[in-house]
């Protein structure tokens, strides 16, 4: 009589396989469709530029633009290198220690690849898929705000500084400053290449670009650290890491008001919107990180240890059925 054959292990059974890369699934249409989209991100912002912003007007009195000019403490030079190395970095460095170093089997729950006969490592292909997800965030987020920017036109506090507007043509100054559309500013006219930019960008307050750029950066990095970093059982070290990204990304914030390059209600609405943009990013797009594919298995793995429980106390109960009880007293019989 042929005995039952005992189950595979869950390894050999579903995740021995890799899932080839081959090149006509790289060009199908499903591919192209997911490339326009992030093609899709990047224009708005390219061709914003090209367009030009709106030219608002202002009041040759009002204090709130005649602030004078100072450079950046944060150049955004800086902030894009830091932006782009530190969430790559963190999540590059947190996808291979949470593979190779916690005690679950998180090699078995993410999708194996093989691109022309090389086995991409697990952890590699997950923080290649986060990171991914992290540039596609953050050109929405640029793109979002260029497109703000140079709607409104809302002007800088050092507005009057950098334009040096010919006060000698503007009818009623300084008695009787009215609402003011040509400033005629001397600015215009300059040749230097540098004053010319600086005059463009005089125009471009609403909202902060570093403060959504740099908020988008922070909450990107605390939900990925509260997520995937669970295996850790460091709570506190982990609160730490979250609290210096969250600290540098208001920091660079502050720092936009001290400069006079923005209004503080600027920097609040860029913070509120890289948060936002993160947050959806992460809990939307991103499906909070998981791999569908972990997911329906960590799904199944609940499901097989219930039934493990299940037989384990079948067992538990016919073993009760089968116990005698023995007594002193002859007149319980069992």
């Amino acid at each position: 009589m042929d005995t039952p054959s005992s189950p595979k292990p869950l390894r050999s059974e579903t995740y021995g396989k890799c899932k080839v890369i081959r090149w006509r699934s790289i060009v199908s249409l499903r591919n192209a469709i997911e490339l326009g989209s992030i093609i899709a991100a990047c224009v708005p912002f390219i061709v914003v530029r090209y367009m030009g912003g709106y030219k608002r007007g202002f009041f040759c009195n009002d204090p709130d633009i005649q602030l004078p000019y100072k450079d950046d403490t944060v150049p955004f030079s800086i902030l894009a290198m830091t932006g782009v190395l530190v969430p790559v970095l963190v999540v590059f460095c947190g996808e291979f220690f949470r593979f190779t170093l916690s005690k679950s089997p998180y090699n078995d729950y993410e999708t194996r690849y093989e691109l022309l006969g090389l086995k991409i490592p697990p952890f590699l292909s997950s923080a290649i898929r986060i990171n991914a997800l992290y540039a596609y965030g953050a050109l929405i987020c640029v793109s979002i705000t260029d497109i703000t920017k140079y709607a409104v036109g809302r002007l800088r506090p050092h507005f009057i500084s950098v334009c040096d507007p010919d006060f000698s043509r503007i009818i009623g100054y300084p008695g009787n400053c009215t609402y003011v559309e040509e400033p005629y500013c001397r600015a215009a006219s300059s040749t230097d290449p540098v004053i010319i930019s600086r005059f463009a960008d005089s125009r471009l307050s609403f909202l902060s670009g570093h403060s959504s750029f740099s908020f988008y950066c922070a909450f990107f990095v605390i939900f990925y650290l509260e997520t995937r970093l669970k295996w850790m059982s460091m709570r506190f070290f982990k609160a730490f890491l979250q609290f210096a990204v969250f600290l540098a990304a208001l920091l660079c914030s502050m720092s936009r008001v001290s400069d006079n390059k923005h209004h503080p209600t600027d920097v609040m609405a860029g913070s509120a919107l890289g948060i936002v943009v993160s947050t959806v990013v992460v809990f939307v797009v991103g499906d909070y990180f998981l791999d569908r594919r972990a997911l329906r298995a960590k799904i199944r793995g609940i499901f097989k240890k219930l039934d493990q429980d299940v037989v384990k106390n079948g067992h538990q109960d016919t073993d009760l059925d089968n116990v005698k009880v023995v007594t002193s007293d002859p007149k319980i019989t069992a």
